[in-house]
């Protein structure tokens, strides 16, 4: 082959290289998803790739064969070239860096570097980078995030028992730096774990590692400035192929702001707890007591004499049920005031407990009426004579208060009760027909009941037939007692009371004709009744008062056991066309003793309904406060007997306000009933009560009167 042939091939096999080489740099061009240039030493740019055209911002024409000064601002190609320099001098340069044009930012992982001959001489330099945006955030957020939580992250080698790497937050909850944490987590028991602590964490440490598992401890850690943090350590195993922990990897928290917060809230909860308990049975000893005696209520009474007449087990065992009444006390109160008839009542308080046997019951269920419980075996009426021969001798002992010097007497009423089956409201009953004849004989203080006495039942008897006659035969009438806005002083409602006129006996008490009606099965028909009768004249009602208005009506608990009694209601609106949300029921806590279920579920019928639901008498009995927390009412009608002496008791006045608070704050209207004069309204209003009924503002009366009464104001 000739010279020249040969020289001819030689081209022909660098031009293919050549048609090579460009082919790859297409390529490169095409797929590879970087940044790509190279330029020679004196910082001319020999080849760029489209992706960095498109981030430099500038043209491969304008690019090649151009120095940074040729294209850029003095400043920017200054910084280029002096890059250049330093990656040729120093063979090699990485770093993140951002890059960017018309608005968009990248953060780059750029590597520059020497483009040397086969000799080793530097003949350019080159540059490759990758878009690392995603990356580079989240990993300074996560730095970030990790300083702001306190929280550090490390790895433990189980073989070496020692620390592989950590983060710089790490070290800082350690109170030191990276590198010292390495030598401080080798003897990490000793140097970093409390005292206290060390034992039960090396142990669960220990434990985990064995069994392979994850953990999550807490513990006090020695900082390295000598203050104790408390720390959270969680790490989960990295396993090898037999399942045994190689590595465990894990953070480290600092949660000592969150210790002190939690130890702040518990000593709160503690604290809170103990007032609330104090504050509780504070309440529910009220609740159960006569505020004035501290003696027992009528309910409280009632309860505990049911619970003791449980342990008699022979029939003719029986209990004596007595009720006495004060002689004199009325003249005491009319001459020398309530204050001082206050103070009476709590001597004879306190003569009556001293007499009483330990085991005798005793309850204020009146004025100047008290109820008294003697139990006894083996000869209770011999027992119960001596007694009440005590008390006689007891209470006519002069009492001395604010230097006056005064006498009273006592008169009382005994009946003799079966303890096994024992009907305790029967027994007060006969107990008060025994002290109405007491009073009646005025020659001796004490009266047994006998069936001498069967005047008085044959007169109970002979209501109940009159009762059934008047209740099928609509002979009962309703009387509206008006209920007021304490704010507007406008009518917004009346409670319906039912009234009977007997032909031969005159006005009957409600309190005997209803407890005549539950006792003889008659409660749900008058029940019915009453409400027909209150949808009927709801439309008159309305038409002579501007405000819309609602009709309360009482329910009984017998009544309330009816299992037809949310149906049968149902009917009777739905017949009248009237709405159910224009009635309330007022209910009373004698409701809840029997079956608390119950209860519940009809409560919940009734408020379905529309009907609203009122908890009368609040404060007379001892579970008035359970009872607003087991069962959804809207309101509370505070008993007549704290409105009496309202302006002038502090204490009744303390309670009254408490009761209030409590119900404002669960959401409750507050109902006064029993307001007589000016100054218990006003007071009243004062303390935030909603509404208010009793004679001062309007006594029970006929629709016809209400109706009439209307004609002659608008006239």
């Amino acid at each position: 082959m000739t010279k020249k042939s040969s020289k001819q091939a030689e081209i022909e096999v660098l031009r293919e290289r050549c048609a090579l080489y460009e082919s790859w740099l297409r390529a490169l061009d095409e797929y590879v998803d970087c940044d790509l240039w190279f330029k020679d030493k004196d910082s001319h740019y020999l080849y760029v790739n489209k992706r960095f055209e498109g981030i430099i911002g500038f043209s491969r024409e304008q690019l090649l064969h151009s120095t940074p000064d040729e294209i850029f601002d003095a400043e920017r190609a200054a910084r280029i070239l002096a890059m250049d320099h330093k990656v040729m001098s120093e063979d090699g340069l990485r770093r993140i860096v951002p890059c960017g044009n018309e608005g968009k930012l990248e953060m780059h992982d750029e590597r520059r570097f020497p483009v040397k001959d086969a000799d080793g001489n530097i003949i350019g330099l080159g540059c490759i980078a990758f878009e690392v945006t995603e990356q580079s955030i989240a990993e300074e957020a996560l730095t970030q995030a990790q300083t702001l939580a306190s929280l550090g992250n490390w790895r433990w080698s189980v073989q070496d028992g020692c620390l592989i790497s950590c983060s710089q937050e790490f070290a800082h909850i350690l109170g030191c730096s990276v590198k010292e944490a390495f030598s401080l987590m080798h003897h990490r028991y000793d140097k970093i774990v409390h005292p206290e602590d060390r034992v039960q964490i090396e142990s669960r440490l220990k434990l985990a590692e064995k069994n392979a598992e994850g953990y999550r401890v807490e513990y006090r850690l020695m900082h390295a400035d000598g203050e104790i943090r408390h720390v959270q350590e969680i790490a989960e195993p990295m396993l090898g192929t037999q399942g045994e922990a190689l590595e465990y990897v894990g953070t480290l928290q600092d949660i000592t702001d969150r210790k002190e917060i939690e130890e702040e809230l518990i000593c709160a909860k503690q604290d809170l707890e103990r007032r609330v308990q104090e504050r509780t049975a504070h309440l529910k000893y009220m609740a159960a007591h006569d505020n004035l005696t501290q003696m027992l209520n009528r309910s409280a009474f009632t309860e505990n004499v049911l619970h003791r007449s449980k342990m008699y087990r022979k029939p003719h065992d029986e209990i004596a049920i007595l009720v006495l009444d004060l002689d004199g006390f009325k003249g005491v109160n009319d001459y020398f005031g309530h204050d001082v008839g206050d103070k009476v009542l709590k001597v004879v308080a306190a003569r009556l407990q001293n007499v009483l046997p330990l085991d005798a019951l005793l309850a204020r269920i009146g004025g100047d009426e008290f109820a008294m419980a003697v139990f006894d075996q083996y000869d209770v009426r011999q027992h119960c004579l001596e007694i009440c021969e005590k008390i006689s001798v007891s209470i006519r002992e002069k009492i001395s208060i604010d230097g006056l010097e005064l006498f009273i007497g006592s008169c009382a009423g005994v009946y003799f009760a079966n303890a096994v089956s024992l009907d305790l409201d029967e027994a007060l009953k006969f107990a008060d027909i025994a002290l109405y004849k007491a009073k009646q004989a005025q020659d001796i203080q004490t009266a047994i009941f006998e069936d001498s006495m069967a005047k008085e039942m044959a007169y109970y008897r002979s209501l109940e037939l009159d009762l059934r006659t008047a209740v099928f035969a609509d002979d009962l009438y309703i009387a509206y007692q008006p209920l007021i806005n304490m704010q507007t002083r406008e009518v917004v409602g009346y409670e319906a009371l039912a009234r009977w006129d007997h032909p031969e006996h005159g006005s009957i008490s409600p309190e005997v004709f209803i407890s005549i009606a539950e006792d003889r099965g008659l409660v749900n028909e008058l029940s019915e009744r009453i409400l027909q009768q209150c949808c009927k004249d709801f439309t008159k009602l309305q038409a002579i008062n501007s405000n819309p208005i609602k009709i309360a009506i009482n329910l009984s608990p017998s009544q309330f056991y009816n299992p037809n009694l949310v149906d049968s209601f149902k009917s009777i609106f739905a017949k009248a066309e009237i709405l159910p949300a224009n009635f309330e029921m007022e209910i009373t806590e004698s409701l809840f003793i029997k079956n608390l279920e119950h209860t519940r579920t009809t409560l919940q019928e009734l408020r379905n309904m529309g009907v609203m639901i009122a908890l009368d008498d609040f404060g007379t009995g001892y579970s008035s406060l359970a009872y607003l927390k087991e069962f959804e009412v809207d309101y509370i009608k505070l008993d007549r007997t704290f409105i009496r002496d309202v302006v002038t008791s502090k204490s009744d006045q303390r309670i009254v306000e408490g009761i209030v608070a409590l119900a404002k704050s669960l959401g409750l209207e507050v109902i006064g009933e029993g307001v007589e004069n000016r100054p218990q309204l006003d007071y009243l209003q004062s303390i935030g009560c909603d509404k208010a009924q009793g004679y001062f503002l309007g006594r029970p009366m006929s629709l016809e009167i209400l109706c009439e009464k209307r004609i002659q104001v608008s006239r």
